[in-house]
């Protein structure tokens, strides 16, 4: 053996660390990152028809406010709206990962090809906990129909997000576009949608509530969450 490592008395070695040879595997060679893919395929094939069924209705939630309220007034369409928001969170932390829209520090403590996972993780922890202080904070002189709206709103928006997403996914594919120009067109979509989300909320909140009241809910239940997740995104 060791005269197969010994070339003129020279130890032959490999001039690319293990590491970085590994790190040179492209995202999709990896075995979770195909399951999850596969998984998202089929999740979507099971809810096609919700989906097709209250795109129109999702569509029209961006040019009128009050489309909302309309969509959570029908019990029906709510509940079609949650299965479509709750399947569509695998396909948007799969972009996610695919081109480190969120990539701190800490994901470098699990093995390479997991982060999809803890992608999944975070994106859960977000929604639980801005449910849980919806719960807290949820004003009490608001109608039920209105505080639900500005709770669910999001969700509308999210939907529209992931699908704006994987199209611009699919655009860049063909065009052959770098990572880095599609890491800036995705960033650019999701802080674009956050932000009219996040108008439509302050629109229920301004005809319903005060000022100031409107100030605690909005720094409660979106700019704390959603500062969170910048921050650790940045510092962790």
């Amino acid at each position: 053996m060791l005269e197969n490592l010994l070339d003129g008395g020279v130890l032959e070695m490999s001039s690319t660390p293990f590491r970085m040879a590994e790190a040179t595997r492209a995202w999709g060679d990896y075995t979770v990152n195909k399951i999850m893919v596969l998984l998202s395929v089929v999740c979507f094939f099971l809810i096609a028809r919700d989906f097709v069924q209250m795109l129109p209705a999702l569509v029209s939630t961006i040019d009128r406010a009050k489309a909302n309220v309309s969509l959570e007034r029908s019990l029906g369409s709510a509940r079609l709206r949650n299965r479509v928001a709750f399947v569509s969170i695998l396909p948007f932390c799969i972009v996610v990962d695919r081109f480190a829209l969120y990539s701190p520090r800490y994901f470098q403590l699990v093995p390479q090809g997991f982060s999809v996972l803890l992608v999944i993780l975070v994106l859960l922890v977000y929604w639980t906990f801005r449910h849980f202080v919806f719960e807290i904070f949820r004003p009490k002189k608001m109608p039920s129909e209105i505080s639900d709206t500005v709770h669910r709103a999001p969700y509308n928006y999210f939907i529209l997000l992931v699908v704006i997403m994987l199209l611009t996914v699919a655009a860049m594919a063909m065009f052959s576009c770098t990572d880095s120009v599609a890491r800036v067109v995705l960033l650019s979509e999701t802080a674009a949608f956050y932000l009219f989300s996040l108008v439509r909320v302050i629109q229920f909140l301004r005809y319903n509530c005060n000022v100031f009241v409107t100030f605690l809910y909005l720094c409660a239940l979106e700019f704390l969450p959603t500062g969170m997740l910048v921050a650790s995104a940045k510092v962790l």
